[in-house]
């Protein structure tokens, strides 16, 4: 999967302070991250992750593959299927 460069106003910034700029940085960082916020961002009335993947960084399969995932361990299952495809 190759980079983009984004500008910071493209960047996803997470509630817990953590800030990604780009989908590698993302999947690491969801490893690591509380339930807590994973619910925040992604939970029945939103899924910032995928509207991040899809709007901003324009990678619609992955986004796709994630649409409906509403657990950490699902979204990490997923990417992580996406990545090695």
């Amino acid at each position: 999967m190759s980079l983009q460069q984004l500008t910071p106003d493209k960047f996803f910034y997470s509630n817990d302070g953590k800030v990604f700029t780009n989908v590698d940085e993302l999947l690491k960082g969801l490893r690591e991250m509380s339930e807590e916020t994973f619910m925040y961002h992604v939970n029945k009335e939103k899924n910032d992750f995928y509207n991040w993947i899809k709007f901003v960084i324009n990678y619609d399969s992955l986004a796709k593959s994630i649409q409906k995932v509403k657990t950490r361990s699902g979204f990490l299952r997923k990417a992580k299927e996406f990545v090695s495809a």
